[in-house]
């Protein structure tokens, strides 16, 4: 990979604003951010670097199984998501860092990336990496404003983590209905419309003329219930 030796120099003085050089990629070899899902083109070219790219977490998910009074096993769980981390000096490569238009446009989209949670792809020159991330953690330092308060250089630090792809699988299912028994209603118990059936009143003994007619009356619901009663009872 081709790489360039600039100066940051201030414009006034001629003289180099951090007293050291740095290394920008030259020619097709500039380190890309693109948004792959925005619904406009997004993308983000660093002038300078980054030269050093951590790649972390590229190993499976690992647990232990507890075995009483023996070693645990290892077992693997399920996939970890890679994260990618690097850093990166944004400058006006053009006018040696001292304009400030070149270093709003790569924080407003960085910005835009990374608040909308677009996917993005990483590229390095002419390769890129086989993983779509996501902007996890951003940190934007402004090293250094002109006089008009507007940044010229900045210092970002990126971690990207892998967006995992969800492909959700779609079953055609035929509808199967169901109707459900209908149980019948039990009906309330009519009432019973037939009127009681009056008391039936027995006397023993010999024959008596007054208890009997008055047994009689009483059962055929004649005259004076009470004065029939009597009747039955006393005899008179």
């Amino acid at each position: 990979m081709p790489y360039t030796r600039t100066t940051l120099t201030n414009i006034r003085s001629g003289r180099s604003i951090t007293g050291k050089q740095v290394f920008r990629i030259s020619g097709q070899g500039r380190a890309k951010l693109k948004a792959v899902d925005s619904p406009e083109i997004i993308e983000v070219a660093f002038p300078f670097g980054p030269r050093d790219i951590k790649i972390d977490n590229r190993v499976a998910k690992v647990v232990e199984i507890e075995r009483p009074g023996r070693k645990p096993i290892l077992a693997v769980e399920r996939p970890s998501l890679v994260t990618l981390g690097f850093s990166a000096t944004v400058a006006d490569k053009k006018s040696g860092g001292a304009s400030p238009n070149e270093v709003e446009d790569v924080l407003q989209s960085l910005y835009d990336i990374s608040e909308q949670g677009y996917q993005c792809k990483f590229v390095y020159g002419l390769a890129s990496y086989p993983f779509v991330f996501r902007i996890t953690k951003l940190t934007i330092t402004e090293v250094m404003k002109n006089a008009d308060g507007r940044t010229i250089r900045a210092n970002v630090d990126i971690q990207l983590t892998e967006s995992a792809a969800y492909n959700p699988t779609l079953v055609d299912l035929n509808v199967v209905t169901f109707e459900p028994e209908i149980i019948p209603r039990i009906p309330a118990p009519e009432e019973d419309e037939t009127p009681p059936t009056p008391p039936v009143y027995y006397h023993s003994g010999l024959y008596d003329p007054t208890r009997t007619n008055a047994l009689e009356r009483l059962n055929r619901g004649i005259g004076d219930p009470y004065t029939n009663y009597r009747n039955l009872v006393y005899g008179y």
